[in-house]
């Protein structure tokens, strides 16, 4: 049967609605794969109107089926283009953050493929980055999702009219307007996104299409919105069935970030070599254009503008003035060697795109020819500072000092704003020193650590900090039903520094627990009603880092008799044939009785099984809206539990009961029932 109706795309209720066509299959078999920790992506091919997926296993492979004949595939990529005949423009892979990568060499055969690249420069012919070049296609677009929403709101518009509004002429009109939407087609020939890219540092990106369609390519940069409103700056390129490989060179009307005011010479030489390895990428995060909802990371190839300068030149730089520098350039990566005089450097490492986040590898190597006769050497390598102005570490952390000396050292370790110092020599082997500092029951702050042997001396600053929650546990009572009376409740808290405080709460009543680690509190009930109930633990450690642990229990009172009634018990179809797929619903009341539902339990047999399922409430948490193609739509989600059996044989006799638990395990039992098969 054809897909219908709003068509929900979560795959939970593609699941129990059974309605879709490969869209909904995509999305139900991507959930089902990744909730089995198999690496999947959606597959699509938007331009000529089908998706399908690949998942992970070794290497990516092809995998799909189709809702008309319930066949299917695993790594047979070519069966689009050179099994159906499909003539493809080019297919994507989507991925989880909703950026997208190119696959049309997967499924389309490399001599049946073009590439078109594009350059966009700006008004200097400079290379713009991060602008969105998308390849736009004419082919049939599915119009039933805009038809639901049109109808949607124009029957929601109609109910709010006031019925002194709704006369006769306007009824009809109403009906006559209603049914015009819904004989619109549901399928239509329009503008179709097929791929996008993004244009890398260098302003390049490409495409690999097929060779068989026209093109029409839109290329926008800034302010990026849906593919057809224009964006801040807008050009647009046409291309005929390709017959070749095309480049097209785009210039925006636009001025890149501003140029530097500066100019180059050697630097002075000396005796210092400074030896220079650097190596960047680069990434950016986008939005997709089709489904707006998630923003996408898309890696490119990096670049860098870098230069050396002296601290007159680095404070005109800073200053945004006319600067020397000593040496300039702009590479994705280099190696080069400087030879300077022994003064302050600066090294300055520029992006020199718009919208492009860069990633630096970076090496920084000292050589020196100085005579200098200095007998004693130190300098702690380890730990050392990267993007933090400290090194961070957690309270309890074993930190390992290391450096270098020539000779042995002493460590000296201090708490900022304290007198507390701690002293140890530490012997050197081979000039290389380390030291293990061990920070148990320490507290947070700064402690500052110096190395001196003889005259000379190194420090460090280290930040310490609690970065851990306290864990905890609940003991006693374990279990889920109670009666009410006086219970010992208690638990264990475990932190990396010390406990400070439990708490644990019952029905809005919090209390202070007695111990420490090894907690407890007694606990009278006898004056809480029976029902469900719950037991929250709050764990409290010096620092006001929290631990949560809770559990439900029922609790009982002796001279009662409740317990769940199901209330209906029956199954859909009335008079099912071999090839209906049979629900059992069952209709649940707890009226009356503290206690919520547990579970509901349906056993059913025939003649060569016999099976217990659990049936299952949809949609009630988070309560969710019914749509026009859910058997349910018109039935409230609370009473209602169901369960599939399938398809049976012709003759077959399913004879089914159910069971309805409650949180206190009363229970209620039907009467069997039996359906047979026509």
């Amino acid at each position: 049967a054809e897909a219908y109706g709003d068509r929900p795309p979560q795959p939970n209720i593609i699941a129990h609605e059974h309605n879709g066509w490969c869209g909904e299959l995509q999305k139900i078999a991507v959930a089902a794969l990744r909730s089995a920790l198999i690496p999947a992506v959606g597959v699509c091919n938007i331009g000529e109107d089908h998706v399908w997926r690949e998942f992970y296993e070794r290497g990516w492979h092809e995998n799909d089926n189709w809702w008309s004949d319930h066949g299917g595939a695993v790594d047979k990529p070519d069966v689009y283009s050179y099994g159906w005949g499909k003539d493809m423009s080019a297919v994507f892979a989507w991925k989880g953050d909703n950026s997208i990568y190119d696959v049309t060499s997967t499924y389309i055969h490399q001599e049946d493929i073009k590439k078109i690249t594009f350059t966009v420069l700006d008004g200097r012919f400079q290379p713009v980055d991060g602008a969105r070049v998308l390849a736009v296609v004419i082919g049939p677009s599915d119009l039933t999702w805009f038809k639901n929403k049109i109808i949607n709101i124009f029957e929601k518009t109609w109910a709010a009219l006031p019925d002194m509004l709704k006369t006769h002429l306007l009824q009809t009109l109403y009906n006559k307007t209603l049914e015009k939407i819904k004989n619109m087609p549901d399928v239509s020939d329009l503008p179709i996104t097929t791929i996008w890219n993004y244009t890398d540092m260098d302003g390049k990106c490409g495409f690999k299409l097929g060779e068989n369609h026209e093109y029409y390519f839109l290329i926008q940069h800034g302010d990026l919105k849906d593919p057809f409103k224009p964006a801040r700056y807008n050009a647009i390129r046409h291309l005929t069935a390709p017959i070749g490989n095309k480049n097209f060179r785009i210039i925006l009307p636009m001025l890149k970030n501003r140029c530097l005011n500066f100019n180059t010479k050697k630097p002075p030489a000396g005796g210092i070599t400074l030896r220079i390895t650097y190596d960047t990428s680069s990434f950016q995060i986008q939005e997709n254009p089709l489904w707006n909802n998630g923003r996408g990371v898309y890696t490119k190839n990096g670049k860098t503008g870098f230069f050396v300068l002296d601290e007159t030149n680095f404070e005109k730089y800073k200053k945004n003035k006319k600067f020397t520098c000593y040496l300039n350039e702009e590479k994705k990566q280099d190696e080069l060697e400087l030879n300077i005089e022994k003064k302050d450097w600066y090294i300055v490492f520029r992006n020199p795109g718009l919208t492009s986040k860069i990633l630096l590898n970076l090496s920084i190597k000292l050589i020196t020819t100085s005579t200098s006769k200095t007998k004693e050497i130190i300098r702690i390598t380890s730990p050392h500072s990267d993007i933090f102005e400290k090194p961070v570490y957690d309270i309890g952390e074993k930190i390992n000092i290391k450096g270098t000396s020539t000779d042995d050292v002493e460590i000296t370790i201090k708490k900022i704003k304290n007198n507390n110092i701690t002293c140890q020599h530490v012997e050197t082997k081979n000039n290389i020193w380390t030291y293990t500092w061990d920070t148990q029951n320490l507290t947070p702050g700064t402690y500052q650590v110096t190395a001196k042997t003889g005259s000379q001396m190194d420090e460090i600053k280290i930040e310490l900090m609690d970065l851990t929650n306290p864990w905890v546990s609940l003991e006693k009572p374990m279990a889920d039903i109670l009666v009410k009376k006086v219970y010992n409740i208690s638990g264990v808290s475990v932190d990396n520094t010390k406990i400070e405080k439990t708490l644990v709460t019952i029905n809005n009543d919090t209390q202070l627990t007695h111990g420490g680690e090894k907690w407890f509190i007694n606990w009278d009930m006898s004056n809480y009603p029976p029902g469900d109930l719950r037991i929250t633990v709050v764990t409290y450690d010096v620092n006001g880092n929290t631990a949560i642990c809770e559990k439900s229990f029922a609790l009982k009172e002796n001279g009662h008799s409740w317990k769940p009634r199901i209330t209906e018990l029956y199954h859909q179809p009335d008079e099912p044939g071999n090839t209906s797929n049979i629900i059992v619903y069952a209709k649940i009341n707890i009226s009356g009785t503290p206690f919520n539902i547990k579970k509901i339990v349906l056993h059913w047999q025939n003649q060569t099984l016999n099976q217990t399922r659990e049936m299952y409430l949809y949609g009630s948490d988070p309560t969710q809206g019914r749509h026009s193609e859910d058997p349910l739509k018109n039935v409230s989600n609370k009473p209602l539990y169901g369960v599939e059996l399938g398809e049976f044989e012709k003759n077959d006799v399913i004879t089914y009961w159910a069971e309805a638990y409650d949180t206190a395990d009363n229970v209620d039992v039907t009467e069997k029932k039996s359906v047979t098969i026509t």
